[in-house]
């Protein structure tokens, strides 16, 4: 029974690896790769934090979790290295959960629902949080 449970479970993560686009990639491919995206979000909103203080209060990258705290309330993006996803809450938009999906030169990360595009969808909640004073991107 535990042979058959173990290779059920093997087959219901090779499905959902191939599902996704996630073949190949690796628990270290995951975490540089997750770790480079939330860095940049930190980065950027960083930056907007000098410009726009009222809205973009705070940044805090720590542990592989960002919290972005801002007008509206936090923004939390971690990772979630056991489903190979970066998880966001928004106070906006709510829960999103997001696959690593092979793109051309980098990975995309795309909600397991609705297939958006993580820095899509923030970049444009961030932009409306700043009312369109700025089109925030990560790039």
């Amino acid at each position: 029974m535990i042979r058959l449970l173990q290779r059920s479970v093997f087959v219901s993560r090779y499905r959902r690896a191939h599902s996704t686009g996630m073949s190949g990639f690796t628990n270290v491919t995951y975490n540089t790769r997750a770790d480079a995206l939330l860095e940049r979000i930190a980065d950027r909103c960083d930056g907007l934090s000098e410009t726009y203080p009222l809205a973009m209060k705070e940044v805090n990258y720590e542990g592989g979790v960002l919290q972005l705290d801002t007008s509206a309330g936090s923004f939390v993006l971690n990772k979630q290295a056991p489903k190979l996803q970066i998880w966001l809450s928004s106070p906006i938009s709510g829960p999103h959960h997001y696959d690593m999906v092979d793109g051309e030169g980098q990975p995309k990360w795309l909600c397991d629902k609705t297939r958006r595009d993580l820095c899509d969808h923030l970049g444009e909640e961030l932009t409306c949080l700043l009312k369109n004073a700025e089109n925030v991107r990560f790039e």
